[in-house]
Order: structure tokens, then C-alpha cells, then sequence
């Protein structure tokens, strides 16, 4: 089924104004185009301005990174040293990374969070941080129920207090959390999809490495986590990143605002939220498929399987949410530029 099919189901119909639908599909059939000839693009601008109750003739973006730090380094499940966490994030802070090239040339508003790195460090939005990072979840939770919620408030609150925007996206900047990622969806979506299946490389490619994180997300499973709640399974082997994510996702549902989807570790949290509520999944915009082996197996499971951009990335920081976020600014750029058929 198509994204526009979609659109016209019932549950859609109780989140538009009947009256606005009309009015967006007027504006978007009136131009010098075949309908609907924009495909995707045409039905992911249509979901953008029917969420915002309005036409646009521009869209505002905001796109916030989680930093955080993960216990479960210490299992031999990364090869890279583990303070570069730190490091990647204080270079976003200063413009350096992959993400503020992609931002900066898209026009999209950045903000760097750290919600648990390791070491104190110089990113300007932080949380109250009680811990730092979280603990290794084979020997004990990951985190407490207090530092979970402290998270997660805190990532819905950064959405909250941006409600002007149009559209959100999210990243992350932690080593270690395709681990976490892969542990926390091998419990979520247990028996659907193989432990193995979950497990990939992360950015880099290491054959002792990927025995290793498979054997540890292989022992969580040995302990039967996936017979718990979603959000017990995030706080138990999950990341500071992952939650904060999803409090942000959650506050964009509140909101009725659209969000960019992007790689293994948001789709992590979109999933833990989905297990709860699967009404989050009308607010989502998928972007990419990342290379990691279960991603587009865990987005089969929410429908999501067919995105608009597969180019075999692994970088992370919501670099594929921002790509598709510059896709859907020009479309508005061009549908707004355009000439209508009455004027031919």
C-alpha cells in the first residue's frame, strides 16, 4: 500500500480537518503537474501540511543529536576508543562533523545534546547528568528507572519547546549503540526476526568484533528480557540516547508534528515506542535503510520497509533523516515556485 492510500484510511481521518485536507489537495492538484506525479515526495508534503494544519510555502527543521556513552563497551563490542563519544560531539559543537555540513547546506536548525557522555564535556545543551553513561547491561541495568525517565523527559521536553517548527529529526553520537540498538530490538521483536540477523558490523567492519556483540545480545535473550515491557527493556540494555530519542518522538506525536526517521538507533526507539502505541507510527517519515543487516526487517514490522533513500550508510547523526529533510525543502521550494495550470 502506498503512503497516499494510506493517507485515506479511517485513523487518518481523525487526525485533518476535512476542510484543510480539501484545501491541501486543491493547492497540490492545481499545479502545472500531473497529480500525485510527484510520488513520495507528493504524499510525504501532503502528510507534512496536513499534520500542520496548513499550506506552506516553506519548510522549518529542527534536528537534535543525543550524545551519550554506553556501559557495555567495556564487552569488546567496538574497536574504536571509547572517548571518542566525546570528542565527535564536542566537533558538532563546533561545526566540524558530517552533520553540520549536511545541516548547514540544507538549512537545517542544529542542536547537539549530550544526555550521557562518559566525560564531562564543552556541548552547550546538556542534561543534569547523574551518571555518567550507562552501566554495562550484562552485569547490571543499563540504567536506573530514575535516570530513564530523567532522560526521556528531557528529550521530550527539547521538542516541546520547539513547537514552531514544521518537522523534527533526531541523531545520536555514541559509540557502542549499534549494540544497544541491536539488543534492545532482538528483545522487542523475539521470535519474529533471528538474534544473528540483528547484529551488524557498525561503522566498521571487524569479524571478532561482530562474534562478540552477537554472543552478548545472544546472553541478554538467554535471560528471556524480551518477556518484559518495551520501555523496561530500553531502560535495562538500552542507551541514553535511544531514550532521549524517544521522548522526543513522543512529544512530536503530542504535538501532531511530523518527524524524519533515521537509521538503526532511532528506529530502535520508534519501536519501543511502536510496541506501546502504534498510533506513533502516523507521525513518521522514513528516510533511509542503513546497512545494518535488521533494519529493514524491523521496518517491515511497522510498514515502513519502503525508503525513499538506500545508499548503504552506517555514519549515524540522523545523516540520513537531514538528506531526506533537504528532499522535502525542495519540494516546497518547487511546488510553490511553480506555475498552475490555469496560468498555461
Amino acid at each position: 500500500m502506498n503512503l497516499y492510500n494510506h493517507f485515506i484510511l479511517e485513523k487518518w481521518r481523525k487526525l485533518f480537518n476535512t476542510m484543510e485536507e480539501k484545501k491541501i489537495n486543491d493547492f497540490l492538484n492545481s499545479k502545472a503537474k500531473p497529480p500525485y506525479s510527484l510520488g513520495l515526495l507528493e504524499d510525504y508534503g501532503k502528510k507534512i501540511m496536513l499534520l500542520n494544519g496548513q499550506l506552506l510555502t516553506r519548510l522549518d527543521a529542527k534536528h537534535m543529536v543525543f550524545a551519550s556513552d554506553n556501559g557495555i563497551c567495556e564487552e569488546g563490542v567496538v574497536i574504536q576508543n571509547t572517548d571518542i563519544t566525546r570528542r565527535q560531539a564536542e566537533n558538532m559543537c563546533n561545526n566540524g562533523a558530517t552533520i553540520n555540513q549536511l545541516c548547514n547546506f540544507y538549512g537545517v536548525n542544529l542542536e547537539i545534546h549530550d544526555v550521557g557522555i562518559k566525560a564531562e564535556s564543552n556541548v552547550i545543551h546538556q542534561i543534569s547528568k547523574k551518571s555518567l553513561g550507562t552501566k554495562n547491561f550484562l552485569k547490571e541495568p543499563a540504567m536506573t528507572q530514575k535516570e530513564f525517565d530523567n532522560v526521556y523527559t528531557y528529550g521530550y521536553n527539547r521538542v516541546k519547546k520547539d513547537n514552531h517548527y514544521h518537522v523534527f529529526s533526531f541523531g545520536e553520537m555514541g559509540i557502542g549503540n549499534t549494540t544497544t540498538s541491536a539488543t534492545v530490538l532482538g528483545a522487542l521483536t523475539y521470535p519474529s526476526i533471528n538474534i544473528n540477523d540483528l547484529v551488524g558490523y557498525g561503522a566498521f567492519k571487524d569479524e571478532t568484533v561482530l562474534a562478540r556483540k552477537k554472543e552478548v545480545v545472544n546472553q541478554m535473550m538467554d535471560k528471556k528480557i524480551y518477556s518484559l515491557d518495551a520501555y523496561e527493556i530500553v531502560r535495562l540494555v538500552g542507551g541514553f540516547d535511544i531514550v532521549a530519542i524517544m521522548g522526543a518522538m513522543k512529544a512530536c506525536s503530542e504535538l501532531k508534528k511530523p518527524f524524519v526517521l533515521d537509521g538503526y538507533i532511532t528506529t530502535a526507539a520508534l519501536y519501543a515506542l511502536y510496541k506501546k502505541d502504534n498510533s506513533i507510527i502516523d507521525y513518521v517519515i522514513p528516510s533511509h535503510c542503513s546497512r545494518e543487516p535488521g533494519m529493514k526487517n524491523v521496518l517491515k514490522l511497522m510498514g515502513l520497509e519502503d525508503t525513499p533513500l538506500n545508499m548503504n550508510m552506517a555514519l549515524g547523526e540522523g545523516s540520513g533523516a537531514v538528506m531526506m529533510i533537504g528532499l522535502l525543502k525542495m519540494f516546497f521550494y518547487t511546488i510553490n515556485n511553480m506555475n498552475n495550470l490555469s496560468d498555461l
